[in-house]
């Protein structure tokens, strides 16, 4: 399609591939919307072999391809949120949880010195939302109840509202946790025979988005230790960062 940019625009659009030059009024002038012509008048004005011909196409793309990268990257929106405040949980002692292998069986404990449901308040309006992160640093060690090699799992549960957090990531599911919300799952075979076992390490963190219902809404947050099969995991303290965006 010809370009429609000014007098000479029947002169630029009748050009024949055998035309390969460009007379003085031409050259340096711009013309609104036709990248290429623009380009094509900053060239030499001198006979064009094939292999010029192939660097002048590719000259042409790459100037094409950065100014459209341009154009996207001008129009792409950066969202920023206010930090309301954040929040410290150490767990200085060990946690342990346990299950008794039988078919469903898992086990929870809290990871902190409180009830595992801990409350943060998105400090807003009704109808407003609040994002979330939670890091959870921790190691855990696996061990059996059986006298023989046993499959054990274990991992980090959270929950905020009951629920999964949401964009997450999801996260597993598992006896207790059935909709997701199992983290840095890690599974071994514990032989019994081979001890002390190693603690290893159990980092996770999610974003969860919530909707006050209520101003100031207290949302819940389940941080736990979860256990399955017929085993015990043993974690060797843990410490929890919660931060609140709007």
């Amino acid at each position: 399609m010809a370009c429609r940019s000014g007098p000479h625009e029947s002169a630029i659009a009748s050009r024949t591939d055998q035309e390969h030059t460009l007379s003085p009024s031409y050259l340096g002038r711009t013309f609104p919307g036709c990248p290429e012509t623009a380009l094509n008048q900053l060239l030499p004005r001198e006979s064009v072999t094939p292999m010029k011909s192939l660097v002048k196409i590719l000259l042409v793309k790459a100037v094409l391809f950065l100014m459209a990268g341009s154009v996207a990257a001008q129009s792409t929106s950066i969202v920023t949120k206010a930090l309301d405040r954040t929040a410290i949980l150490v767990r200085s002692g060990a946690v342990t949880a346990t299950s008794y292998g039988f078919d469903g069986s898992f086990g929870l404990t809290p990871l902190f010195n409180i009830p595992g449901l801990v409350g943060f308040s998105c400090l807003q309006p009704a109808g407003t939302k609040c994002i979330y992160r939670i890091s959870i640093e921790s190691s855990v060690t696996l061990n059996t109840h059986e006298n023989f090699a046993t499959p054990c799992v274990a991992a980090i549960h959270i929950l905020v509202d009951k629920r999964a957090p949401t964009p997450g990531p999801l996260g597993a599911a598992g006896p207790g946790a059935d909709s997701g919300g199992l983290y840095g799952v890690f599974a071994e075979t514990v032989d019994p025979s081979s001890s002390p076992r190693d603690f290893r390490p159990a980092t996770v963190s999610v974003i969860a988005r919530v909707t006050n219902s209520i101003v100031n809404q207290l949302h819940a947050i389940n941080m736990d230790l979860w256990v399955g099969g017929d085993c015990v995991a043993t974690a060797n303290g843990a410490i929890a960062t919660i931060q609140v965006f709007h």
